[in-house]
C-alpha cells in the first residue's frame, strides 16, 4: 500500500480491509492504526500500510475531504475512463493532496464487523432480472455449487470460477442497464459480478442481482477465496439494507 506523509493535523480513519496500518510519529514512535477508529495525525507523521491481514481494500477518510474538482457529483478517479480525483490518474510518488475544511465535529464510528468464517462467503442474491433466460438446472446450480474468484477480477468485476450456468438461448441480449451487484453471464457460462467501476449496460443475461448489503464483503475477496450465493426476496433485501 501508499506511504502518506501528513503535513499539517488531520483527523482520519482507514475502513474496509486491514492492511496493517501504521502511524510513525517522531516524538512518540511507531503506533499500529485500527481499523474503523478516529485517529489524529500531526504535521509530519507517516502512515503506512505493510501487510494484508485481511480483506482486499481499504479506505482513508479525512476530516474535510479531498479537496478535489467535482466531476458527475464524485471526487472519485475512474481510471479506466481518465477522468476525476486527482489529474484523472492513481497517485505517484511525490504527489501532495490537499484537504478541504472539516464541517463536522469529530465522532464516534459504529462497529467494524469483521468476517471470521473460513468457510466460503454467502452472497445473498435476488433472482433476475433475466433468470428466465437460463435452464432449471443452471438456476439450481447457481445456489447448489461453491464459486472461486478468478485471478481477472478487478474493481469493474469479480470474475468467477466454477460451475457453468447454460442458457436457454444463444446468451446475448439486447443491451440494456446493469447495476453493481448484476450477476452477468456470457455464453460461456461463467459468471461474472459487476462491481463500483463496472459499465453501467451490458448485453449478456443477469440471472441475478447482489443484495446491496452484500457488496462491501464480496468486494473484499481475493482471488482464490471461494463464496455461495443464496437468493432471498426483494422485501429481505430491502429490509437487511434498512
Amino acid at each position: 500500500g501508499p506511504t502518506l506523509r501528513f503535513l499539517a493535523t488531520t483527523r482520519f480513519a482507514l475502513t474496509g480491509a486491514d492492511l496493517g496500518a501504521v502511524l510513525e510519529r517522531a516524538d512518540l514512535g511507531t503506533w499500529t492504526v485500527p481499523v474503523g477508529r478516529m485517529v489524529v495525525a500531526r504535521a509530519g507523521n507517516v502512515l503506512s500500510l505493510r501487510e494484508r491481514r485481511s480483506g482486499l481494500r481499504a479506505y482513508i477518510a479525512v476530516a474535510g475531504g479531498i479537496d478535489v474538482p467535482h466531476v458527475l457529483g464524485s471526487r472519485a478517479t475512474d481510471l479506466l475512463a481518465g477522468f476525476g480525483g486527482h489529474l484523472g490518474r492513481a497517485l505517484r510518488a511525490g504527489d501532495t493532496l490537499a484537504l478541504g475544511p472539516p464541517t463536522m465535529p469529530p465522532a464516534d464510528m459504529p462497529p467494524v464487523a469483521e468476517r471470521t468464517a473460513a468457510g466460503p462467503l454467502t452472497v445473498r442474491v435476488v433472482p433476475g432480472p433475466q433468470d428466465d433466460a437460463f435452464t432449471e438446472e443452471a438456476r439450481a446450480r447457481l445456489q447448489s455449487e461453491t464459486y472461486e474468484v478468478g485471478p481477472l477480477s478487478d474493481r469493474a468485476a469479480c470474475r468467477l470460477q466454477g460451475a457453468v450456468l447454460e442458457h436457454r438461448g444463444p446468451g446475448e441480449i439486447l443491451t440494456d442497464g446493469m447495476v453493481p451487484g448484476c450477476v452477468q453471464v456470457p455464453p460461456d457460462g461463467r459468471p461474472i459480478v459487476m462491481l463500483a467501476d463496472g459499465p453501467t449496460t451490458g448485453g449478456y443475461p443477469k440471472i441475478a442481482t447482489v443484495i446491496t448489503a452484500d457488496l462491501p464483503p464480496l468486494a473484499q475477496l481475493v482471488p482464490g477465496d471461494r463464496l455461495r450465493f443464496t437468493a432471498v426476496s426483494v422485501e429481505d433485501a430491502q429490509r437487511v439494507r434498512a
